[in-house]
């Protein structure tokens, strides 16, 4: 494989987990609920009817592979 080509690769490979984080509803209603305001966890929960664990997993997802997000 040519040099260009594994560049190509490694993009659309970065590319590609970016859009894995944006997949997710929940996180999308994370994103937008801390886009309006700073909240915590417990916030969160209450603001969308979702369990404390479900958040954490959204919210570790989101830490370990951050997307730019422009609403």
């Amino acid at each position: 494989m040519g040099a260009n080509l594994k560049n190509a690769d490694d993009v659309f490979e970065a590319l590609a987990a970016r859009f894995r984080v944006l997949s997710a509803l929940m996180r999308l209603k994370i994103m937008r609920a801390v886009c309006e305001q700073e909240m915590g966890v417990s916030q969160i929960v209450d603001e969308l009817g979702a369990t404390q664990t479900n958040i954490s997993r959204h919210l570790k997802e989101r830490r370990n592979r951050p997307a730019i997000l422009v609403l």
